[in-house]
């Protein structure tokens, strides 16, 4: 082999050459985000590229080269971590790559990967590490994401469930419920002078709203009740709630409100966002039973930016909340439980204190309005629910009651289905009450005859949307087809064919869920019949 010594000139091409190559390395670290680093492990001094300075937010000479320097850079709930990953490689005489939070000068922070190895001497021993530090912050924010959707298309999946179970039981079970309902409606009018038995009465009466009350819930998984949504101020809901809570919950334990109305409204269901703000405050106050407390509830506005950190970490949508605030002083809940608290049935309340439900419903409330459920608490330190609702952006009137009427009656003729024998023959005996004259049939093929030989003859048809053979809404189709313009009022007890608008667009006057009370009965009738 010849050796040629290089000339000035050649000598000069490489250097620039490196110099270049350099500067291309240079170029591609920053913009990957990329730092270098090294540690001489006796003499305890380390050295930082310039990329870790600005990944860092630190100018060279606010971090003096030691190596306890960069253990006050890394996030207090990683360092033990970190050590321990530092500590296996000095043993093991191997390299590590590992994930942690950086802190910032201002407080932020970022997600690095250090991806190091050890250096050894001709004796085998360690004498320094050296290694590179990437921003993975962006992959992090991606992963929190991802993980964010996966947990919600879990809830979403055992809601579903939950829904589908619903709508298996709910028929029955309101026909069931309509009966005990109605038949204790009619005693109760039968003991006016017997204030003991009308009081055994009406616990009953309690005991059957309260189970109505919780089909209701089940069926918000679903989303199978009807909605009727107007703006309102979420703050006179909650003074709503507060005003019966106060008559109902300890002496020792504080309830600090009412809230000031304020101009922005919501646009919701007051029948929903009521269930939502008592369920959560039952808890809260169940949460403080033991030692009493406080219970605290406010409102603020909040406004969303697109794309800014606040947006992305609550995964909302830009605009502008209402956000309710509710804070108790009680007995808190540890990580594990507020992983669980939004699961249908879960609850950490004794048997037979709690459905398990309350806080499910509360999240598929506010989810199915777009809105968000934030949750914080500590064992000990109480708890704080902040509640997201989107704003409207206008003012309307105050609605003025209308005032509490006698129940209307008629003599209209009537034709009356239902499969359900008990309910038909309770509807029944509500109409004639009523002054209805009523032809009860349990079988809607023979109402479609009857109906079919004397189109003329029947008012009204009442009917039951879930029967054999002939369903209510091809019964209503078949009833068109011989008198277009037949009054039908149609009753479920559930049914994921048809809602109250589907049913008005179909022809048909009224729509009501069962179980059904005389006066909403008798009520339905009148508007069915165009005389309400």
């Amino acid at each position: 082999m010849i050796y040629r010594e290089l000339r000035p000139s050649g000598r000069g091409r490489i250097d620039n050459v490196l110099e270049e190559r350099n500067e291309h390395i240079a170029l591609a670290m920053k913009v990957t985000q990329t730092g270098t680093w090294s540690w001489d492990i006796k003499t305890n001094q380390t050295y930082w590229s310039d990329e870790n300075y600005l990944l860092l937010g630190y100018e060279p000479r606010q971090l003096t080269s030691n190596y306890e320097n960069w253990e006050k850079c890394v996030h207090e709930d990683d360092l033990e971590e970190v050590k321990q990953q530092i500590q296996r490689a000095l043993e093991t005489k191997s390299g590590f790559d590992f994930v942690y939070r950086a802190v910032r000068p201002d407080g932020s922070f970022i997600w690095l990967q250090d991806i190091g190895e050890m250096l050894l001497n001709t004796q085998g021993e360690g004498i320094g590490m050296y290694g590179i530090q990437i921003d993975v912050s962006d992959r992090k924010r991606a992963e929190a994401k991802e993980k964010r959707l996966n947990e919600q298309l879990r809830q979403a999946q055992k809601m579903e469930a939950i829904g589908t179970l619903a709508g298996g039981i709910a028929h029955d079970f309101n026909n069931l419920l309509m009966p005990i309902i109605g038949y204790t409606e009619i005693i109760n009018t039968q003991f006016a002078d017997r204030p003991d038995v009308q009081s055994d009465l009406n616990k009953i009466q309690e005991a059957a709203f309260r189970a109505q009350a919780l089909v209701v819930q089940i069926l918000s998984f679903s989303r199978s009740t009807e909605e009727n949504k107007a703006p309102l101020h979420i703050q006179s809901v909650v003074n709503e709630v507060l005003e019966l809570l106060q008559s109902t919950i300890p002496t020792d334990i504080e309830i600090r409100g009412p809230l000031p109305e304020k101009e922005r409204l919501v646009l919701a269901d007051s029948i929903q966002i009521h269930q939502v703000v008592l369920n959560l405050c039952a808890n809260a106050c169940h949460a403080m039973r033991a030692k009493g407390g406080v219970l605290s509830l406010s409102t603020d506005e909040v406004q969303i930016q697109p794309n800014d950190e606040t947006a992305l970490a609550l995964d909302l949508a830009a605009g502008s909340y209402i956000r309710l605030n509710i804070q108790d002083t009680g007995q808190g809940m540890d990580a594990e439980t507020l992983k669980k608290i939004f699961d249908p049935y879960f609850t950490t309340k004794a048997k037979g204190e709690g459905t398990g439900l309350g806080l499910s419903v509360a999240h598929g409330i506010v989810r199915s309005m777009n809105g968000l459920i934030q949750v914080e608490s500590q064992p000990g330190a109480g708890t704080t629910f902040s509640i997201y609702f989107p704003s409207l952006d206008i003012v309307v009137p105050d609605i003025i009651e209308k005032e509490q009427t006698p129940i209307p009656r008629g003599s209209e003729r009537i034709l009356l289905v239902d499969d359900d024998r008990e309910v038909a023959e309770l509807e029944q005996r509500i109409l004639e009450k009523l002054g209805y004259r009523v032809t009860m049939t349990t079988n809607s093929q023979n109402a479609l005859d009857r109906f079919a030989s004397a189109p003329d003859y029947f008012d009204l048809i009442i009917t039951d949307m879930n029967m054999p053979k002939l369903s209510g809404d091809a019964l209503a189709l078949k009833i068109f087809s011989i008198r277009p313009q037949m009054p039908i009022l149609l009753c479920t007890g559930f049914s994921d064919r048809i809602d109250g608008e589907k049913a008005k667009s179909m022809g048909i006057r009224a729509f009501i869920m069962k179980p059904v009370r005389q006066e909403v009965l008798a009520q339905s009738v009148r508007e069915a019949l165009g005389a309400w």
